[in-house]
């Protein structure tokens, strides 16, 4: 019955359905709906039946149990099947007549989310192969200069104390070294978060060393320790479990481990992605969309001066600079082009004055007017923000460019902070939705040029937002390389270009540090 394409079947998350299946040699044939995609492309987030919701927590309680022990007990579950399984037919009967009058919609579930769905669970079964023992190394080597920097913390303190603990180090900081008052927090304490820490270290030794211990602390025991352990005995690999269905935008999102949250922007991470190697034969490739949000954005608002930037392949936050600070280009110094990035990009999550002004370390006054020089500037950015504000306050949601619905619950609160909050996410949504939608479309025509050659020339292996990652067999890695470039710039047609940046090397640091044209 699972294996028989002429027999229709109705699942909730057919995506675990595969990986149960799979431990009894039995391939559930594409002939399937998943309401748990129907619902989610339909309704986005928002809150369903309760017999729907009863199902999804018991088969996300099962997911964890999987993929912790990998053993075929299917566990309690606390599911009537006659019950369950009327509530699932029926439910797939009411989204079919839903689809019917949204044809986009029908085109987001039939054209992009059911068929990533497969290409997530061979994915997934794939692995991501991971050297143990630099792992290990690694963990022993953080762990020596946590104990040097405990102990310089105690000296300093004169005293032992918990550095980990925010209560112990604001007594220690505040009441005992008498440092002077940065914030308050609501109950009238010391504030003691990273901000206020980052502040005191440009004036002690102390709060330095221990921003350091929690960062080291952090990546030793949320990453290095905690893969050691995830990595499966068989196959040598750790294989994380990718969801379709956590976000408002339709971006996915990775756990048990989070592949895509694994940091890089200091040594000591860069040495956990060493840690992702390519197997024997193979190189780790890296390609990523340069700006895909800023591109997108420059589509939707149809603003001149950012579409002349990319079209020239202009660097546009030089650009950006030249025009706010009405300036060449040539003449745009570094400190002026990285307020223009940080203004670009906060734009796209829709900062506020007081926002930029914490980001540049700057007064709210200046965050204002370097707005106000920006918009002076990019009309149609600002246009297409009114204009999406408006029309998501009268219809819920904001729209992708292929018409994925992303509902704004809160648009419309009299809270004005929740209200704000929800402004924000609505001038992102469009971009980043789009970035998901495209992303997803490149990686299922890549998986259809991968399997058509048995994926003899290399498999994808994870996916991070706008950056997919490929182990390749080293006599393909040019014709491979070209072709994904070629998918993926050309999966779409925007007003702009796109544009992919191609990294190669033994393992995931090494690619992500080697680009080549």
């Amino acid at each position: 019955m699972f294996e028989n394409k002429k027999i229709t079947k109705i699942t909730y998350n057919v995506k675990l359905q595969y990986k149960i299946l799979q431990q009894y040699n039995i391939k559930l044939s594409d002939n399937t709906h998943d309401i748990l995609l129907e619902n989610y492309v339909l309704k986005g987030l928002i809150k369903i039946n309760h017999c729907i919701e009863q199902i999804h927590q018991e088969l996300m309680l099962y997911e964890h149990f999987l993929l912790k022990t990998n053993k075929k007990h299917l566990g309690n579950f606390k599911i009537n099947i006659k019950d369950t399984s009327h509530c699932i037919f029926q439910t797939h009967q009411e989204n079919k007549k839903y689809f019917k009058k949204e044809i986009k919609l029908h085109s987001i579930l039939y054209d992009i989310e059911k068929p990533i769905t497969k290409i997530l669970y061979i994915m997934e079964n794939n692995g991501v192969l991971l050297n143990k023992e630099k792992l290990k190394i690694q963990s022993h080597n953080i762990q020596n200069k946590l104990k040097i920097l405990k102990n310089n913390a105690y000296k300093l303190a004169n005293e032992k104390f918990n550095i980990l603990s925010n209560e112990q180090t604001r007594i220690i900081l505040f009441n005992k070294l008498k440092y002077k008052t940065i914030t308050k927090t609501p109950t009238g304490k010391n504030s003691i978060n990273e901000a206020v820490l980052q502040r005191l270290s440009e004036k002690y030794i102390l709060p330095k060393i221990i921003l350091e211990y929690r960062k080291l602390y952090k990546l030793k025991s949320n990453y290095l320790d905690k893969l050691i352990t995830m990595i499966n005995k068989k196959t040598g690999r750790i294989h994380t479990s990718y969801h379709q269905h956590s976000t408002t935008t339709g971006r996915l999102t990775s756990f048990y481990p989070n592949l895509q949250n694994i940091p890089k922007k200091t040594l000591e991470a860069e040495k956990i992605r060493e840690a992702f190697i390519a197997p024997h034969d193979h190189v780790i490739v890296t390609v990523d969309y340069s700006q895909i949000e800023l591109r997108i954005l420059a589509h939707f608002s149809k603003d001149q001066n950012l579409i002349k930037s990319f079209r020239k392949n202009i660097d546009v936050h030089n650009a950006t600079a030249s025009n706010i600070f009405n300036i060449e280009i040539h003449q745009v110094t570094i400190q002026q082009r990285q307020i223009a990035k940080t203004i670009n990009f906060s734009l796209i999550y829709g900062i506020t004055p007081f926002g930029l002004s914490k980001k540049l370390n700057i007064t709210i006054y200046q965050a204002k007017q370097y707005i106000h020089m920006y918009f002076e500037k990019y009309h149609g950015i600002l246009n297409f923000i009114q204009k999406t504000l408006d029309y998501t306050s009268k219809k819920g949601y904001v729209k992708t460019l292929f018409g994925r619905k992303i509902y704004i619950p809160n648009i419309n609160s009299k809270n004005s902070n929740i209200r704000k909050a929800a402004e924000r996410a609505c001038i992102n949504a469009p971009m980043q939705g789009t970035t998901a939608d495209i992303i997803k479309k490149a990686m299922i025509k890549i998986h259809k040029y991968l399997y058509l050659n048995k994926f003899e020339q290399g498999k994808m292996i994870i996916q991070v937002h706008d950056e997919l990652i490929f182990e390749i067999k080293t006599q393909h890695i040019k014709t491979t390389t070209n072709n994904i470039r070629t998918i993926m710039e050309n999966i779409t047609t925007l007003d702009i270009p796109l544009l992919v940046h191609i990294g190669i090397g033994k393992n995931w640091n090494e690619a992500n540090n080697t680009q080549i044209v």
